[in-house]
């Protein structure tokens, strides 16, 4: 049995993290809002009482059988990690893109959820893949104790190096931020038009729907596809008022065409 629970961090992931808790009827011991997230944090309200706690003060308590979850941006979690470097403390990280911590005293872990957090939605942790990867059985009890409590299904739980998590990360931003990134520009070339953002939510849906069928580059279509050049040259020319989106477009077809070939 752990001795403490302890959430470092108060982001979207941390709220999501702790409301999480929560709503299995668990909650954390301690909760540090970290540096980086107390200023902007929008704390969710917790169903038990829980003592927040500095990470200056946090430091000083640590003790052996402590699991402390760090919840924070990528760029402080090594030095967070080896500031809590201590015998016997389980170190669990939530990135994608950040490396098993090599420490000295401490064990490391990590537990990545391939999803995308907000203050306003809660996410259906059953549903959420997860990607583990630990240093030694103890982490590994301590990851999959962690996952019991969000309430992950066993069949999303994904063992991994940190070179496979990394492109797992990869791949998010391919297709999460970038096609949000795509989407936002054809909001703005709607309003340019004269149309409201609603007239492309049947096209994204059906475009959803194929993704399931698990075999995203068959289901793509359009101009691109079928060299259509005179076609693509129009859109070119109507895109010469925006040098990235008309540089972004013409990679895009280039990759298209070499996807299809």
């Amino acid at each position: 049995m752990h001795r403490r629970w302890i959430l470092c961090g108060l982001g979207r992931l941390g709220n999501s993290l702790n409301q999480a808790f929560n709503d299995s009827g668990c909650s954390w011991d301690l909760i540090c809002p970290s540096s980086s997230y107390s200023s902007q944090s929008q704390i969710i309200q917790s169903q038990h009482e829980v003592q927040f706690i500095a990470w200056a003060d946090l430091l000083e308590t640590l003790v052996e059988g402590d699991v402390l979850v760090l919840s924070i941006n990528d760029a402080s979690i090594l030095s967070f990690a080896q500031q809590a470097d201590k015998k016997g403390v389980v170190i669990i990280h939530c990135s994608g893109g950040t490396q098993l911590p090599i420490l000295g005293h401490a064990y490391s872990g990590v537990f990545y959820p391939l999803q995308t957090f907000s203050y306003q939605n809660k996410p259906n942790w059953k549903e959420i893949p997860v990607f583990l990867e630990f240093q030694n059985s103890i982490v590994l009890d301590s990851l999959l104790e962690l996952a019991d409590k969000l309430g992950v299904s066993k069949q999303n739980i994904n063992h991994c190096s940190s070179e496979q998590r990394l492109k797992v990360h990869v791949a998010a931003v391919f297709a999460n931020n970038f096609v949000q990134t795509c989407v936002a520009i054809s909001a703005e070339l709607l309003k340019e038009s004269g149309f409201n953002f609603d007239v492309m939510l049947p096209i994204l849906h059906q475009m959803s729907l194929t993704w399931e069928m698990g075999n995203p580059s068959a289901a793509i279509t359009g101009p691109a596809v079928r060299d259509d050049k005179k076609t693509m040259q129009k859109h070119l020319r109507l895109l010469e008022n925006h040098p990235q989106w008309h540089e972004l477009y013409a990679r895009f077809s280039e990759i298209i065409k070499q996807m299809k070939s």
